[in-house]
């Protein structure tokens, strides 16, 4: 009986204990890059930088530098503005656990 209830035990813990990451956990990928300015080759502080049709979204540093994760996996676009210059859309394909490099040059 011992040997069974271990059986049973060394079976549950093989199909239910190593239990596979969630959706979110691996269908979502990053997105790094930096933002400069296309006549100064400068790089531009607080720049917005959104995935379109959703809220998730960050602003550059003062290096012009962002990084925004838990962007789902698949084709995203993205808009870049800052008031003074013209805004920017990108669409770039995001890997699952992966960081996508996304450098943008606005024009003033």
């Amino acid at each position: 009986m011992i040997r069974l209830t271990r059986l049973v035990s060394s079976v549950l813990i093989l199909l239910f204990g190593a239990a596979p990451l969630t959706a979110a956990q691996t269908a979502t990928g990053s997105i790094a890059g930096r933002v400069t300015d296309s006549e100064r080759q400068r790089p531009i502080a607080n720049v917005q930088v959104v995935l379109v049709g959703t809220t998730i979204g960050t602003r550059t540093d003062a290096t012009g530098a962002y990084r925004l994760g838990g962007i789902p996996a698949g084709s995203a676009t993205f808009r870049i503005s800052l008031l003074g210059f013209q805004s920017a859309s990108r669409t770039v394909s995001i890997t699952a656990g992966a960081t996508t490099t996304l450098d943008v040059a606005l024009t003033s």
